[in-house]
C-alpha cells in the first residue's frame, strides 16, 4: 500500500524558490553558479539553494515562549497575536508527540508527527510562495500596476519579508550575531542556544515582522520598478534581497539605521525590485544605468553565502571573488 501524499515527508527544503531562479536559466532547467568551494559550475536549478530539513521544527524548551515574547517585545500588538497563533500550532504538535498512548497506536501517531515536525514550515512558506507568486509574474513583465491592489501588495511584502530572513546565509549571521553577544557578556544563560536551536521559528517571525512593517509603514518606503536596460543583467544568490543603501555598504558590528533601508530584489535578469527610504530612486517604473547594476551586482555578491546564480560564465566568474566578502568583513571585526 501506498503511502498518502500527504502523509509523506518532504526532505529537501528551498529557502529560494526554484521558480526564482529558472529566470536566470537559458533553458529554464539549468543555471550557472558558484560553488561552496569557489568554483563555477552549471547544472540543474532543482539541487540548488536548497539544505535537508532545513525548516523542520525541533522540540522547544518550556522557556522558549517566553524568550520569543522578550525577542520580539516591540512588536505590534497584532503582531503579537500573530506570532502566539504560530507558536501555539508548533507547540501542539509537540504535545501530540509527548502525550502517553497505547503502544499499538505509538508507531501511528509518531509517523504523523514526523511529517508534521519536517513539513509544516515549508508547507508555509510554500504558501507564502502561491500567494505572491501572480503580483512576482507581473512585475518581472514590467507591470507596476499589479501593486496598486492592496491584497496583492499585502501579498508580495510578506513574501519579502520572509525571502529576507528564510535563507541559510540570514540563519549563520544570526547566530552568528548570538555567539557573538554571548562571548562579549560572558554567560547569556542560555539564551543563544536556545534561539539558535529554534532558529526555524525565530527566522519565520522575523520575516513575518518585516512583511507587515513594510505593509503598515508603506507610505515611508517608495516602491521602485526598476528596468535594466543595459548590457549587463543583474544577478541574483542564495540571498536574493539585500540593503544596498551607501551606509548599510560598510561592514559593521551594528545594524543599520532605519533610514538606511534600500532593500534590492533583483526579480529577473532585467528586472529588479527597490524598497527604499533614500531618494536613490522615485516611486513607480524607472530604467537604471549599467553603473547602477554593476553596483547592486556587487553587493548581491557580497551578502550571498555560497552562490551567485547568472545568465554567463563569466559573469559568474567576474563577480565569485567578492561571495560571501561581507560576512568575511563583519567577522575580521570581531576579532
Amino acid at each position: 500500500m501506498t503511502s498518502s501524499k500527504h502523509l509523506e515527508i518532504k526532505r529537501n527544503h528551498h529557502y529560494v524558490m526554484a521558480e526564482h531562479l529558472r529566470r536566470w536559466c537559458p533553458d529554464r532547467k539549468n543555471i550557472w553558479y558558484t560553488t561552496p568551494k569557489g568554483k563555477v559550475a552549471y547544472d540543474s536549478v532543482k539541487g540548488l539553494a536548497k539544505q535537508e530539513f532545513f525548516y523542520k521544527a525541533t522540540i522547544l524548551p518550556p522557556h522558549f515562549p517566553s524568550m520569543v515574547k522578550l525577542l520580539f517585545r516591540n512588536s505590534s500588538p497584532e503582531l503579537k497575536k500573530q506570532q502566539e497563533r504560530e507558536l501555539e500550532t508548533y507547540l501542539k504538535i509537540q504535545l501530540l508527540h509527548q502525550l502517553p498512548i497505547m503502544k499499538q497506536n505509538a508507531e501511528e501517531r509518531d509517523a504523523s508527527v514526523k511529517v508534521l515536525m519536517c513539513n509544516s514550515l515549508e508547507n508555509t512558506h510554500a504558501h507564502i510562495e502561491r500567494d505572491a507568486r501572480s503580483v512576482i509574474n507581473s512585475l518581472a513583465k514590467g507591470d507596476f500596476k499589479a501593486l496598486s491592489n492592496r491584497e496583492n501588495l499585502l501579498n508580495f511584502l510578506v513574501y519579502f519579508g520572509h525571502q529576507i530572513t528564510r535563507t541559510r546565509a540570514f540563519k549563520d549571521k544570526g547566530i552568528a550575531s548570538l555567539e557573538a553577544v554571548r562571548k562579549e557578556v560572558g554567560h547569556d544563560h542560555g539564551i543563544a542556544e536556545t534561539l539558535s536551536d529554534g532558529w526555524w521559528f525565530v527566522s519565520f517571525i522575523f520575516g513575518m515582522n518585516i512583511g507587515w512593517s513594510l505593509y503598515v509603514n508603506r507610505e515611508a518606503y517608495k516602491h521602485c520598478l526598476l528596468l535594466n536596460v543595459g548590457e549587463e543583467d543583474f544577478i541574483t544568490s542564495d540571498q536574493p534581497i539585500v540593503n544596498i543603501h551607501p551606509m548599510a555598504a560598510r561592514a559593521s558590528l551594528t545594524a543599520p539605521d532605519d533610514d538606511a533601508c534600500d532593500f534590492f530584489y533583483a526579480i529577473t535578469p532585467r528586472v529588479g525590485f527597490a524598497i527604499n527610504k533614500s531618494n536613490a530612486f522615485s516611486e513607480g517604473v524607472s530604467e537604471v544605468s549599467e553603473d547602477f547594476v554593476s553596483r547592486a551586482n556587487a553587493e548581491i555578491a557580497k551578502h550571498s553565502q555560497f552562490n551567485i546564480f547568472t545568465t554567463s560564465e563569466i559573469q559568474a566568474r567576474t563577480y565569485r571573488k567578492l561571495v560571501n566578502l561581507r560576512a568575511k568583513e563583519i567577522s575580521s571585526l570581531r576579532d
